[in-house]
Formats: structure tokens, sequence, C-alpha cells
């Protein structure tokens, strides 16, 4: 029957770069034995990675950049518990969904519209509004003065 050491040794090999026929390999060195799950953090820190800094508060940035450090931190740490991916996952979650839009003079849509162009519009279309009226007014002005 085989002792632990010898059944292990095909785990510390592949762990430490080694294949199985002796040859160093970057495939090998990146599998590890691992029971922790994360998958969830992985997602979160995707989600975040999508945010952009000036779009939201000082106040509810720091709090998210730090959030979202730690969770890069337990997501790189190959020893990270269970507990901790898990505890990281829902800190970040919670610093994005703390994060709070800068206010805009145009309101909650600003993005929306300085992205779709309508916003440089709006100057032209209130002055074309103006001019309309007054080539419709304007002739029904003359008719009442006759």
């Amino acid at each position: 029957p085989a002792t632990l050491d010898q059944l292990d040794q095909p785990y510390f090999a592949l762990a430490v770069g080694i294949s199985p026929t002796g040859v160093l390999s970057p495939h090998f060195g990146s599998l590890e034995r691992s029971e922790t799950d994360k998958t969830a953090l992985l997602a979160a820190l995707n989600t975040a990675s999508t945010k952009v800094q000036s779009e939201y508060t000082a106040d509810s940035w720091a709090a998210f950049a730090t959030a979202y450090a730690n969770a890069q931190s337990v997501y790189n740490n190959p020893g990270s518990s269970q507990q901790q991916i898990d505890a990281a996952t829902a800190a970040l979650l919670a610093a994005i969904d703390g994060l709070v839009y800068v206010p805009t003079p145009l309101g909650p849509n600003a993005k929306t519209l300085a992205a779709s162009g309508d916003q440089a519009a709006w100057p032209f279309l209130a002055m074309a509004g103006i001019a309309g009226l007054f080539v419709i007014t304007a002739p029904l002005l003359q008719r009442r003065k006759r």
C-alpha cells in the first residue's frame, strides 16, 4: 500500500510546476488543492472593475476602493478561507450598492443623455421651438392689426 507521502507527491509536483514526466510546465503550476469557491468573488470584482471614480462622490468611492482592494487581496491569496472569501464578496457588493453618483444639474439621466449626444442638442431645440412659435404667431398678430 502507498504511504501518505507517496500519495501527495503528484500534488506537490503539480503545485510547484513540475509535470508528472519531470518537466517544468506553467500549466501544472496553476493548479491548487482547494475546497474554496471564489466564483462569486470574481464576479463581484468584474462588476467593480467597470466603475469609474469620477462618476461617484468621494466618500462613497473611498469605501468602495477599500472594499475593492481587500477583495482583490483575498482573491489573490491561495490560502484564503471560504469565510474570508464570502466576507470579502459581501463587503464588495455592499460597497458597490453604496456608491453614490455625483449630483449633476441635468438630473439622474445625465450620463445617458451625454452619451447619446442629446445634451448638446437641447439649446438648438429650444431656439428652434422659439423660432417656430414666432413664425406661427407673427401672421396671426398681423391679421388682427388689419
